[in-house]
């Protein structure tokens, strides 16, 4: 049977947690351990990555990438952006847009067969 606990144990238990409770800095320096970095920087290298991606794949704005990670400031998006790539997040889409240049790994001919992509890649052999 389930046990429902009444609001004066909750509040028990928040008033005096057990001790196998963990500190947030101790939860900080066990991630900063295993990680090798702060969770805060952890969480911009991921939403930073996630801009990179959009602004490589989509033609989704600056400001409409900015809020999807979570800058609802465009000013501190572009900053945050320009200090971990070093470019504008303009510049980063104008010369890592798959638009004009698609990587060949990623783009598929429809009609070409398993067979065909071997045969290219052995010089001299035929995919028949």
């Amino acid at each position: 049977f389930a046990h429902f606990r009444s609001k004066s144990e909750i509040g028990s238990e928040l008033e005096n947690p057990p001790s196998y409770y963990f500190t947030l800095p101790y939860l900080t320096h066990l991630f900063q351990e295993r990680l090798h970095t702060t969770p805060k920087a952890y969480i911009q290298e991921r939403r930073l990555s996630e801009a990179a991606r959009l602004l490589r794949t989509t033609s989704l704005s600056v400001q409409e990438i900015g809020e999807r990670i979570g800058y609802p400031n465009p000013f501190s998006f572009s900053r945050s952006f320009k200090e971990r790539y070093d470019v504008s997040p303009k510049l980063y889409r104008n010369r890592n847009s798959g638009i004009n240049s698609p990587d060949p790994v990623d783009v598929e001919d429809e009609n070409s067969s398993p067979d065909a992509k071997a045969a290219d890649a052995v010089p001299g052999a035929s995919s028949e």
